[in-house]
């Protein structure tokens, strides 16, 4: 018996990638370097094929056809979505920034504060995202932080920003 197929049974028994590879091994079976086979390894090779995934985790009893409609549903979907928050390039105007002249008086307790909050984020992003995004910022003039800020601003539609918020109930506290 070739070594994927009896990986495809084994899977479908339900085990784990890394009881698939000890038992493997345990079989004397070697991967194609000759070596034996790691959880990763295994992986690699039951997902080498759209055909291996699909006979290994095939248990929905839902039609190749019809899992292509849903697909294509479901991208037709996210297409729309996007779409509807995409910004035309001439729609975009620069998210507001305070004045270094402009003093900001917390109308509630009459004390300037802090004019603009300005906290840190960290993530990650589609590397296509990236690039469109620097590509957008520079062409724009800005910087990242200006660039972040207009593009948020957009998509939530332009909120009051912490500088325009002069009052703590239009902040939404009480």
């Amino acid at each position: 018996m070739e070594a994927t197929q009896r990986m495809r049974e084994l899977k479908a028994e339900g085990l784990s990638d890394a009881k698939i590879a000890k038992a493997l091994n345990s079989e004397s079976y070697l991967n194609s370097k000759g070596k034996p086979f790691t959880a990763s390894g295994v992986w690699t090779c039951l997902h080498q094929s759209k055909e291996n995934l699909t006979d290994i985790s095939d248990k929905s009893g839902i039609s190749d056809a019809m899992r292509e409609e849903i697909r294509q549903i479901v991208q037709q979907e996210i297409q729309a979505a996007m779409k509807s928050q995409t910004l035309q390039k001439d729609q975009i105007e620069p998210a507001p920034v305070l004045d270094s002249s402009q003093k900001v008086i917390d109308t509630a307790t009459k004390r300037k504060v802090a004019p603009v909050k300005r906290p840190k984020i960290a993530g990650t992003v589609d590397a296509e995202l990236m690039r469109r995004f620097e590509a957008w910022r520079k062409e724009k003039g800005l910087t990242l932080s200006s660039a972040l800020d207009t593009a948020l601003w957009h998509f939530l539609g332009k909120p009051s920003l912490s500088f325009q918020i002069t009052d703590k109930s239009d902040n939404g506290e009480q």
